[in-house]
């Protein structure tokens, strides 16, 4: 009889590298695993200093995804609420050395990286203890340092495979099929959009996620401007041929509303139409046939959907292990050949 898995999204304080155990989950069925989710209680979680408020809701989102699309997606999955207790914050403190079936934040992060990104991630993790040098920071960089060299290898290991999202009963309703039915044309392939571009600020105010994604660098314009103009071509031949449309996703979103000339479908303040966030996330993954992607919480959620192709610039870290290719580095015309256009 197998074991039961165990995953903390407790030991996570970030919403994307929660969101990273999503994919290996059909693995995890197919091979027959059951699962207790252990839940973080995301009010908790401090909102930005900043006057501007956060674009996702502590209160309602992070629920709203588990509840509205991973429950309904996978039958083996237990949710479990754990009492704020010492003994409980221990065990969100201190990895899990020699427990081969309990999963946390490093085992989240990790399991699918490259080895050029798990050197990124010890990088990472060695510059936040330089940059606080205490005691107690010292001895989360060690259990850091310990975990993943040693005793995360132990760990059983999982697959990475795509799967469609199920959205729960209650939230799939007559608007929602209403809404993608009138954005789905057989005649037309729909490209998502989920990079960033908010130069204005007007939603994001840290100036190192202004464009791209987030931690955007200097040397990351050239690639910033590789991918404008691939989706300038894309644009030109939306406008031609009419046979390819944008969809619009993220909040931020914003300045690729000016640089697209074609038509575009508005999926970025999914409250304003009526939706939730788990919704309109089953709405992009049931209209879109390519997404395109820079490293973000949102190509986590949206390049586990199988049965598109999926495009990541920059970097493959937040893409889904299955769905990682080099077809942004071709032509625009092997695209549009794999989409049977030309």
């Amino acid at each position: 009889m197998k074991k039961r898995l165990v995953f903390d999204q407790r030991t996570t304080t970030l919403l994307g590298p929660s969101s990273k155990l999503f994919e290996s989950l059909k693995d995890i069925q197919d091979r027959g695993y059951k699962v207790d989710l252990i839940l973080k209680d995301w009010s908790l979680e401090l909102k930005t200093k900043s006057h501007k408020p956060l674009l996702w809701d502590p209160n309602l989102h992070p629920k709203d995804i588990i509840l509205n699309l991973i429950k309904p997606t996978f039958n083996n999955i237990r949710f479990v609420e754990k009492e704020n207790s010492y003994k409980e914050k221990l065990r969100i403190l201190i990895p899990p050395f020699f427990n081969r079936y309990r999963f946390v934040h490093y085992d989240f992060v990790s399991q699918f990286l490259d080895k050029n990104s798990i050197k990124n991630l010890k990088k990472d993790e060695m510059h936040k203890f330089l940059s606080n040098p205490k005691l107690i920071t010292f001895v989360r960089f060690a259990f850091f340092f310990l975990y993943i060299n040693f005793f995360r290898n132990f760990k059983p290991k999982f697959k990475s495979k795509g799967f469609r999202y199920v959205l729960s009963n209650n939230l799939s309703t007559k608007k929602v099929d209403e809404f993608i039915e009138r954005n789905k044309d057989p005649k037309v392939k729909n490209i998502l959009i989920s990079v960033l571009w908010d130069e204005n600020m007007r939603f994001e105010n840290q100036e190192d996620r202004l464009k791209g994604g987030p931690k955007y660098q200097k040397n990351h314009d050239e690639e910033f401007e590789n991918l404008k103009s691939y989706i300038k071509e894309l644009d030109n031949f939306a406008t031609e041929t009419g046979k390819i449309r944008f969809v619009l996703a993220s909040k931020k979103a914003v300045d690729w509303e000016k640089f697209i000339q074609s038509d575009f479908v508005d999926l970025r303040n999914f409250e304003d139409l009526g939706f939730t966030m788990s919704q309109s996330i089953f709405i992009a993954q049931e209209i879109s046939d390519v997404t395109i992607n820079w490293p973000s919480t949102y190509s986590i959620w949206i390049t586990n959907c199988e049965n598109k192709l999926h495009l990541t610039w920059l970097d493959n870290k937040d893409t889904a292990k299955w769905a990682r290719n080099n077809y942004q580095k071709k032509s625009v015309n092997f695209l549009l050949k794999k989409l049977n256009l030309i």
